[in-house]
C-alpha cells in the first residue's frame, strides 16, 4: 500500500511532456505578435527625431530671414543618408552653422534645405532623410518637387523621408508605413 502511494506522488510531479509542448506553442504565438510590433514600434519612435529636427530647422530658419530677408539653402548633413545606426554630425557644417542648427550628438537622418522659389529665397522646404529599415534610401522627393536633393533610394520611401514648408507643415513622405 505504502509503494502505491510514493509511486502516485511520483507520477504526479513535474510537467507533462504536453503541457510543456503547449506552454511553448503559447510563447511562440505571443512572440509572433509581440515582436513585429515591437520593430516597428522602434522605427516609428526613431522618426521623432526628424519631426523635432525639422522644427528646430524650421525656426532658426525663420530667425534668419527675420534678419537677413531670405532663406537659406543648406547641403545634406551629414552627406549620406544614415543607416539603422546614427551617424555623426558633419562639423563645421556650412549653411546649418549660418542658420544656427547644430543637432545634440549623432543623428539618425541626413538634413538638408532646398530653395522653395528662384532668386531670392522667400520660402524654403526642409528634408530630413533616413535609411531606417536598411533598404537602400528614403525615397522619391516630397510632394513631387523637381530637383530635390534626396538620395539613392527613389522607390523605397518607406524609410523615413520627411519634408517641412516654411508654413510649418511637416509631410511624412512614408506613405502610411507607421
Amino acid at each position: 500500500m505504502l509503494v502505491k502511494i510514493q509511486r502516485q506522488q511520483i507520477n504526479t510531479n513535474g510537467f507533462t511532456l504536453i503541457e510543456l509542448m503547449i506552454v511553448i506553442v503559447i510563447i511562440g504565438i505571443l512572440a509572433a505578435i509581440a515582436i513585429p510590433n515591437f520593430l516597428s514600434y522602434q522605427l516609428r519612435s526613431k522618426t521623432a527625431e526628424a519631426r523635432y529636427s525639422l522644427g528646430t530647422i524650421k525656426t532658426t530658419s525663420e530667425a534668419y530671414r527675420s534678419e537677413h530677408g531670405t532663406y537659406v539653402v543648406c547641403a545634406s548633413n551629414p552627406g549620406n543618408v544614415p543607416g539603422v545606426s546614427k551617424i555623426g554630425w558633419l562639423a563645421p557644417n556650412g549653411d546649418f552653422d549660418l542658420i544656427g542648427f547644430t543637432p545634440a550628438g549623432a543623428v539618425y537622418y541626413s538634413y538638408s534645405v532646398i530653395a522653395g522659389g528662384a532668386g531670392i529665397i522667400t520660402s524654403f522646404i526642409a528634408l530630413s532623410e533616413g535609411d531606417l529599415d536598411a533598404d537602400g534610401g528614403a525615397g522619391a522627393a516630397p510632394g513631387g518637387l523637381a530637383g530635390a536633393a534626396v538620395g539613392s533610394g527613389a522607390a523605397n520611401a518607406n524609410n523615413g523621408l520627411f519634408s517641412l514648408n516654411d508654413s510649418g507643415t511637416i509631410v511624412d513622405e512614408n506613405f502610411g508605413i507607421w
